[in-house]
């Protein structure tokens, strides 16, 4: 059974209300396209390391733009997980675009929201790619929100 990341997004809101310590995606903007990292750090389950079985990423212009799904019902561990736009990491499946088609090219200065989850986390970030030279040589912007998870309870 397949979820749709489209969902998965419309509940984030939902499930990040109360938590306190933040998890989070992390970009890289000296891959071209931006490279994810998903890494857990170990809060508050030190000794246990979340998976991620769902990934989406959209913008309200476009909607849904990537959407992967893990081929292990399980998930693949988040630990420096890591996933280059656009291309299938190991251990997953591309969902959207559907089949073999690539991912539309990120538009500088759209707003995208990105989220990752799995039986006990949930990751997210927004963010928009540089919209000048001098936000590229910095390392792009900043996260457009606070990029936050929470596990579940």
């Amino acid at each position: 059974m397949r979820s749709s990341g489209r969902a998965l997004l419309l509940l984030i809101p939902a499930v990040f209300s109360g938590c306190s310590k933040p998890q989070t995606i992390t970009l890289d903007f000296s891959s071209a396209p931006v490279r994810l990292i998903i890494n857990h750090a170990g809060w508050p389950r030190p000794f246990m390391c979340p998976r991620v079985n769902q990934f989406a990423m959209a913008s309200n212009e476009d909607g849904a733009v990537w959407e992967l799904e893990s081929d292990d019902p399980g998930g693949v561990a988040a630990r420096q997980l890591a996933m280059i736009y656009g291309e299938v990491p190991p251990g997953f499946h591309q969902i959207t675009p559907a089949g073999t088609a690539r991912a539309p090219a990120l538009v500088a200065g759209r707003t995208y929201f990105v989220a990752a989850a799995g039986p006990k986390s949930v990751y997210r970030i927004v963010f928009a790619l540089p919209l000048d030279a001098i936000e590229a040589l910095r390392g792009g912007p900043r996260p457009a929100a606070s990029p936050s998870t929470q596990p579940s309870p």
